[in-house]
C-alpha cells in the first residue's frame, strides 16, 4: 500500500508523535508567546477597567458633587485630558492670552 515500509505502523491523519517530536526549543518559544500574550491581555483588561473607573469618577463629579462651575469645569477639563480631547482647551488658551 505505502512506498514506505517505516510508514505502515502510522494510520492515516495520525500526527501527534511528530507533533511531540518537535525540539523543545520550539515548545519554549510557543509557551513564551503564549505567556506574552495572556500578559498582555491581563494587562490590557486592567487600563481598560482603570480607565473605565476614573471615566465614571470625573463625570460623577460632573453630575453629582460639583458644587459650581468652576468645580464642574475643573472635572470636564480633566475628563478631556484622560480622553485625549483636550486640543479644543490648548487652543482656547492660546487665545485668552
Amino acid at each position: 500500500m505505502l512506498d514506505n515500509d517505516e510508514d505502515e505502523d502510522v494510520p492515516n491523519g495520525f500526527v501527534l508523535p511528530s507533533i511531540i517530536a518537535l525540539p523543545i526549543t520550539f515548545w519554549k518559544i510557543i509557551f513564551s508567546i503564549f505567556v506574552s500574550l495572556a500578559n498582555f491581555v491581563v494587562e490590557l483588561i486592567k487600563e481598560l477597567r482603570y480607565q473605565n473607573g476614573e471615566k465614571k469618577k470625573l463625570i460623577h463629579i460632573m453630575n453629582n458633587q460639583a458644587t459650581s462651575y468652576k468645580e464642574w469645569e475643573e472635572a470636564a477639563f480633566r475628563l478631556d485630558e484622560f480622553n485625549g480631547n483636550d486640543i479644543w482647551k490648548k487652543v482656547r488658551n492660546t487665545f485668552s492670552h
